[in-house]
């Protein structure tokens, strides 16, 4: 089921950020721009990192100064009060991603992730120099300002395509995993290409279509795969039927945005509701 645009988005620009959770390794970042008029245009993914010399927040800044609105759909936790264990949302989301196949992996403040997210991590020397609303609800119901939203591709990919969402049939499209398949690789290109084409996103979709032609994929690839599904997420989230999007969490204990199926927003309802954690939004099945 293709989300159904019902906002007409104007002078605001969504980046899709996939940070690689460390200053280790690049990830990608990319941006969906709609003019005054909202004419649409893409900026195709580029490799980043978090570093000390802020080229991320460069990035972001240069850009984001033609537009009112400006929203970072970022893939990492952007709240992480917890010490050790999963936070609650990622209890939420790991129901309909482990159904499929896929793995949730947990964001705490101690042990070996603290690099990624003790007081130290670059994650939070990020957020400070950004500045930015933390409040999804907010950017996607006000016409201006910056705001920061965590998304999840891996969890989105099952609300974009009903295939992902069957048992044990999430793509292995990583190809550092030894379990990658290049059917998979090319699925999720289809997805990604029906799924902005649907939008009306049509230099996003030529630059995803174009990636069928990489035979030999890499890890920075599927990072820049990554970042479109984040920049893809924030435009749904803010531009389409509030039933096409679901929010998880809560801004104390962590929380998620995300493309929903009705099949993916039961499982997701269901385990929400055991944990008692705020969910809202997202389809009714039949």
């Amino acid at each position: 089921m293709l989300p159904t645009v019902t906002h007409a988005l104007t002078n605001t620009i969504i980046f899709g950020f996939d940070s690689a959770w460390s200053d280790r390794s690049p990830g990608a970042i990319c941006s969906l721009r709609l003019d005054s008029a909202g004419h649409m245009s893409f900026e195709e993914p580029q490799l980043v990192r978090f570093d000390f010399d802020d080229k991320v927040i460069a990035y972001i800044d240069e850009r984001k100064e033609s537009y009112a609105r400006a929203v970072v759909a970022i893939d990492q936790p952007t709240v992480v009060p917890n010490a050790s264990g999963m936070r609650p949302v990622e209890r939420v989301a790991a129901s309909p991603v482990s159904y499929a196949g896929g793995g949730v992996q947990p964001a705490y403040t101690g042990g070996n992730k603290a690099a990624m997210f003790g007081d130290e991590a670059p994650i939070w020397r990020f957020k400070a120099s950004l500045g930015a609303n933390d409040d999804p609800e907010q950017a996607r119901d006000e016409s201006r300002g910056l705001f920061l939203v965590e998304v999840f591709p891996a969890l989105a990919l099952l609300g974009l395509d009903d295939r992902f969402s069957d048992h044990k049939c999430a793509p292995k499209y990583n190809p550092r995993n030894k379990k990658f398949k290049t059917k998979d690789w090319n699925r999720v290109i289809d997805t990604l290409t029906t799924s902005a084409e649907g939008l009306g996103l049509v230099e996003c979709a030529e630059w995803c279509s174009g990636m069928r032609t990489d035979t030999k994929p890499t890890k920075a690839t599927q990072d820049k795969l990554d970042s479109v599904i984040c920049a893809l997420v924030g435009y749904i989230w803010i531009a389409c039927a509030k039933t096409d999007s679901i929010m998880l969490g809560n801004l104390e204990t962590g929380y998620m945005v995300t493309p929903a199926s009705p099949e993916v927003t039961e499982r997701l309802r269901a385990k929400a509701t055991k944990l008692d954690l705020r969910c809202t939004g997202g389809h009714t099945a039949d």
